[in-house]
């Protein structure tokens, strides 16, 4: 083998690493663990039934751009419900001073997409609602809406009274009494992450229960919704003082 063979040889081994590396992150999938709290929030309000949590997120392998995630909720008898996030708050930092007074710094946004890096753990705290209520109430809201702004064109005094006689004020009066499922028993959450990239996710279930007082506190909250959108109406009169409403929440201890 004369000494330039051999240079060249030298130099193709010179590849073999990088090249090594390269096909190693082509085909390694990142592998994402999501920790949920040991509390959460059940509720049900105008946005419809709602589970919020805050949830720990790491990486393995590879950095991951999450861009969706949903919760399947089934209950202990099978009937079972898909939420959707609709809003994130991620804390940066906490700082507490030499008094003992804590300051947060953190940032609330609407979910587009959640980068999870290697190494690092994330805390966020994420708000979901039931993705086919929410499809429903804004088209109900939207035909309603319509409808006050025809009426009030129409008559600009006594607009008011001919909005709680129609068809589109009673829908969504019914949307709201009809979509109060939570009951008692246990709930099992199904967790699906999704990514323009292949992952794997550990750690993708939890579980929690309701007890019947907490279904009957959250049921309140349907008469709730009802003065709520009664109020919001009567609004749109000049000068009138809109009272401010309490909704009932459910913390309750998540297991898993």
């Amino acid at each position: 083998m004369s000494f330039f063979d051999f240079a060249a040889v030298l130099g193709a081994l010179a590849w073999i690493p990088p090249i090594g590396k390269w096909l190693y992150q082509l085909v390694t999938k990142p592998v994402v663990t999501m920790i949920p709290s040991r509390d959460a929030e059940v509720g049900y309000t105008t946005y419809g039934p709602i589970l919020n949590l805050s949830y720990a997120f790491t990486s393995k392998h590879k950095d991951i751009i999450i861009d969706n995630i949903t919760l399947k909720v089934q209950h202990a008898e099978g009937d079972t419900h898909i939420f959707q996030w609709t809003g994130l708050n991620e804390t940066f930092s906490e700082i507490t001073d030499s008094y003992g007074n804590k300051q947060v710094v953190s940032k609330d946004r609407n979910p587009i997409a959640l980068k999870v890096g290697v190494g690092s753990l994330t805390e966020i705290f994420i708000r979901f609602q039931e993705e086919s209520y929410r499809k429903a109430h804004n088209q109900l809201l939207s035909a309603l809406l319509a409808k006050i702004n025809h009426l009030r064109n129409i008559d600009p005094v006594g607009f008011i009274e001919s909005v709680f006689l129609s068809s589109e004020y009673l829908k969504l009066k019914n949307h709201y009494k009809n979509s109060f499922w939570w009951r008692v028993g246990k709930y099992t959450v199904t967790i699906k992450l999704e990514s323009t990239s292949k992952h794997q996710l550990q750690s993708n279930a939890f579980s929690f229960e309701l007890l019947d007082l907490e279904v009957s506190q959250l049921r309140d909250n349907v008469e709730t919704a009802s003065s709520f959108l009664d109020e919001h109406i009567q609004s749109y009169q000049p000068g009138y003082d809109q009272q401010t409403y309490h909704w009932n929440w459910a913390n309750i201890s998540v297991e898993y």
